[in-house]
């Protein structure tokens, strides 16, 4: 048999618990990561008007919908 004190377990415990805390808390995370990296993927910054715009089409080159011009699809950079 292992003996265990009280102290030791109540660490033990607290351990395992912030453990699957942290594991959940950085699996969402990852996941709030991805769906705003896919999300980023389809919008469009007019090069001609600056307008922020979504489009989902497979077009190479989306038109804006304000003025008009095809603009490519450029990465967005964070700031």
């Amino acid at each position: 048999m292992i003996h265990v004190t009280l102290s030791e377990l109540m660490v033990i415990y607290l351990l395992l618990l912030l453990g699957g805390v942290g594991t959940m808390w950085v699996i969402r995370k990852i996941g709030t990561v991805r769906s705003a990296w896919r999300l980023r993927k389809t919008w469009v910054i007019c090069q001609a008007c600056s307008n922020h715009y979504q489009d989902t089409s497979p077009s190479t080159l989306p038109v804006c919908p304000e003025c008009g011009r095809a603009n490519e699809r450029l990465p967005i950079r964070e700031i």
